[in-house]
C-alpha cells in the first residue's frame, strides 16, 4: 500500500468513520489558512510618568512572533497529511517519524508560549498529529494505537483549559474522534457501532454546525456521517449531508470524497439488467422476478467477510424481515472449496465490460443492492444495515369492482 492511502482505514464497515475525518481534514484556527497573523492594535498613549506602552509593545510584538510560529507548524502538518506530502518521502518509517517529531515540537512550544491563541493552534496541530500517528501505527488487528489516541486526548485536556473562543470547539472535535476510535474497538455489532457514531456526530453537528471558528471541522463531521449513510444504503440522507456543506473549490482536498458520494448516489433510481446461469445449472434472469423486491448480495469466496454476510441474510430471514423479497448471491471470482453457500440462488459473475459490477460500479465486497419492484436500484451499501433499507413492496393496480347483479324482483302478491 502506497503512503497516500496509509491515512485511509480499509475496512469501512467497523473504521470508515475515523477515515473521513482524520485523513484529509484541514485544521482550523481563528484565521483561516494561509492568513498571515495580525498585530494587535497599538495602545493609547499613557498619562504622564513611565511609559509603559513600550512593554506593550513588547508584548504584542512577542505574541505576532508566537503565532507565526504556531502557523509554521500548522503549515508543515498541512503539507505534512497531503497525498502530496506523503508521496516524497517514499519511507513509510519516515514519515511516522516527522509526524511524532512535529507533535512533540508542537507541545514543547505550547508550553513556551505566552499567547493562548498561539498555544490553542499548537495543541490543536499536536492533536492531529497523534490522529494520524494511532491511525498509521495499527496493531496486528489493525486497531489505532492506544498510545497514541492517549497521548492525542492529552493534547485534547489541555486545549479545552484554555481561554480562548475556539479551544472547546477544537477541543470537541478531537474527543469526538477520539470517542469513534474507541467505540470502533468494541465488541458490539457493527450496526451498533454505526448507530453509536452516528449519534455522537449528529450531537457535534447539532452544536457546532453555525459555529464558523470550526467551520472545517463540520465539514469533516458531515462527510463522515454522509459516509456512515452510504455505508448502510441511504444514499438520500447522505446526498442531504453533501448538500448541506455546499459547494466547494474544485482544489479542495475534500473533493474526491464528496465525489464519491455523490457518484454512489447518482446510482439510485437506475435500471439493471441482469441473467446468467447459477450454480445449480438455471438460467436466472431478474426480469422475472420484478414486481417484488430483490435484493443481490455480491460476494466472493476469498473475501470472508463478504461470505458471512450469507449468515447475516439468514437471520434476517429468520427474524421475517425479508418477507416479499427474492434473493440472489452474486459470486465474483473462482469458487474456494469448503467455503459457505447460500441456500438461494447464487449467480457466478465476472469483470466483463458492461456486467452488473460496471453498471452498479460495485468496488469492494460485499455489497447489498436492493432492486425495488420496477426494477431499479433503491438502495445499495455494505453493511447488514442495508437490509433494513427494503423497499415497499410493489402497489397492485386496483381491481376492477364487479359489477353486483340486479337485485331479482320479489314477485307480486296475487289480490
Amino acid at each position: 500500500m502506497d503512503n497516500a492511502r496509509r491515512l485511509r482505514v480499509i475496512d469501512a464497515g467497523r473504521y470508515a468513520l475515523l477515515t473521513a475525518v482524520i485523513a484529509w481534514g484541514s485544521l482550523t484556527s481563528p484565521a483561516q489558512a494561509g492568513d498571515e497573523p495580525t498585530q494587535t492594535p497599538a495602545p493609547a498613549q499613557p498619562e504622564q510618568g513611565d511609559d509603559p506602552s513600550q512593554t506593550q509593545g513588547d508584548q504584542a510584538f512577542s505574541q505576532v512572533i508566537e503565532l507565526a510560529s504556531a502557523y509554521r507548524q500548522r503549515q508543515e502538518l498541512d503539507l505534512l497529511l497531503t497525498a502530496e506530502g506523503l508521496a516524497v518521502s517514499g519511507a513509510e518509517d519516515a514519515d511516522d517519524h516527522r509526524l511524532a517529531d512535529l507533535a512533540t515540537r508542537c507541545e514543547v512550544l505550547a508550553n513556551s508560549v505566552q499567547s493562548q491563541q498561539a498555544r490553542a493552534i499548537l495543541l490543536d496541530c499536536q492533536a492531529r498529529a497523534y490522529a494520524a500517528l494511532a491511525q498509521i501505527q495499527t496493531d496486528e488487528t489493525g486497531q489505532p494505537s492506544q498510545r497514541r489516541l492517549q497521548q492525542m486526548r492529552s493534547a485534547v485536556d489541555k486545549l479545552r483549559k484554555l481561554d480562548v473562543p475556539i479551544a472547546k470547539p477544537l477541543a470537541d472535535y478531537w474527543l469526538l474522534l477520539a470517542d469513534l476510535a474507541d467505540d470502533a474497538q468494541s465488541d458490539a455489532s457493527v450496526a451498533s457501532r454505526q448507530a453509536l457514531a452516528e449519534q455522537r456526530i449528529k450531537a457535534y453537528l447539532e452544536q457546532y454546525q453555525d459555529h464558523e471558528l470550526v467551520r472545517d471541522d463540520v465539514i469533516d463531521a458531515r462527510l463522515s456521517l454522509a459516509q456512515l449513510l452510504d455505508q448502510r444504503g441511504d444514499q438520500v440522507l447522505a446526498k442531504e449531508q453533501i448538500d448541506a456543506i455546499g459547494p466547494l473549490p474544485e482544489s479542495s482536498p475534500r473533493r474526491p470524497q464528496i465525489d464519491r458520494l455523490l457518484a454512489s448516489a447518482s446510482r439510485i433510481g437506475m435500471t439493471v439488467e441482469l441473467e446468467g446461469v447459477t450454480t445449480q445449472l438455471k438460467l436466472w434472469r431478474l426480469s422475472e422476478h420484478l414486481g417484488k423486491p430483490v435484493l443481490l448480495h455480491v460476494y466472493a469466496d476469498a473475501v470472508e467477510p463478504s461470505v458471512a454476510m450469507i449468515d447475516q441474510i439468514t437471520q434476517a430471514i429468520i427474524d421475517q424481515s425479508m418477507g416479499g423479497s427474492t434473493i440472489v448471491s452474486l459470486r465474483v471470482g473462482e469458487p474456494v472449496t469448503g467455503t459457505r453457500t447460500a441456500p438461494w440462488p447464487t449467480l457466478p459473475i465476472g469483470l466483463e465490460s458492461g456486467g452488473v459490477l460496471e453498471q452498479l460500479s460495485i468496488d469492494a465486497l460485499p455489497t447489498l443492492v436492493w432492486i425495488d419492484a420496477q426494477g431499479k436500484v433503491a438502495s445499495i451499501g455494505h453493511t447488514a444495515a442495508v437490509l433494513d433499507q427494503m423497499p415497499k413492496l410493489a402497489t397492485p393496480n386496483p381491481a376492477e369492482p364487479d359489477e353486483q347483479p340486479a337485485p331479482a324482483q320479489a314477485p307480486a302478491k296475487g289480490p
